[in-house]
């Protein structure tokens, strides 16, 4: 009996090691393509479609955006069916600014762009829009700082200092991981047909009680280099300055300086 209880514990142990070394594996996988995604890319140029149902907005046409790593910024236009922005965006190292010119309405978010309990500041923006990972992906960060209690996925938790927690979550069939922060849901349904390392987010989805859009991506561009006047938007209404009251997205793990 002593034999037999010996012989099964050693194939349970060997079973449980297996499911460890597999999920470790996936996180070392993805992280590694988000740091080399990160590390190849300094700017780019999006163009798609996009159709936004929000409370006071509905409407379906051309999406323009400009990321750079270099200016710290992203500049976005979310359009109409005849091209007008309906949706003006740009985001820097001090914060976000949102201009709807046909609703005659602005306002400005200090720290970053303001996702559920906390904001997201212009690299995580970056790097999400990039990778799927709303942080710099530095693969020995995200390898210790995955939490691997849930049996079907890979995720990252980030905290603000207003207590709430946003969950980045990675099933293993695929390539770029989802986005759950307070009742705000984010997720990449489709990528291009490249290798995973060369791999693009191709379709998003967003859902939250404010806004829901499907975003599908046509084309990227990391060649063209933005020209300076990308980086402005001129407002011709007053902007409302909301503070940011409950900080940045961080990771929830503390991990030594390295």
């Amino acid at each position: 009996m002593s034999r037999r209880f010996l012989f099964l514990f050693l194939v349970f142990a060997c079973a449980c090691g297996t499911g460890v070394v597999n999920r470790t594996a996936d996180v070392s996988a993805y992280a590694a393509r988000a740091s080399w995604q990160w590390e190849t890319t300094s700017h780019f140029l999006i163009r798609g479609r996009a159709r936004l149902m929000g409370e006071n907005q509905v409407f379906s046409g051309p999406v323009i955006l400009w990321a750079s790593k270099d200016m710290s910024a992203v500049r976005a236009d979310f359009c109409g069916p005849d091209g007008s922005p309906q949706v003006s965006l740009l985001l820097d190292s001090a914060g976000c600014l949102i201009y709807q010119p046909q609703q005659s309405t602005a306002f400005y978010v200090s720290g970053g762009i303001p996702v559920g309990g906390g904001c997201f500041d212009v690299n995580s923006v970056i790097s999400l829009i990039r990778t799927g990972y709303p942080g710099i992906p530095v693969l020995w960060e995200i390898v210790d700082s995955s939490d691997t209690t849930v049996s079907s996925e890979n995720r990252w938790l980030f905290v603000s200092s207003g207590l709430d927690t946003a969950v980045v979550s990675l099933n293993r069939a695929d390539l770029f991981p989802s986005l759950s922060a307070g009742d705000v849901f984010l997720e990449v349904t489709a990528a291009s047909w490249h290798d995973q390392f060369n791999a693009w987010p191709m379709e998003w989805n967003l859902s939250s009680q404010a806004v829901n859009a499907v975003i599908r991506i046509r084309s990227y561009d990391t060649d063209t280099e933005p020209d300076d006047s990308v980086w402005s938007l001129v407002v011709p209404v007053p902007i409302d300055t909301l503070w940011n009251q409950t900080g940045s997205w961080i990771p929830a793990i503390s991990l030594p300086v390295r």
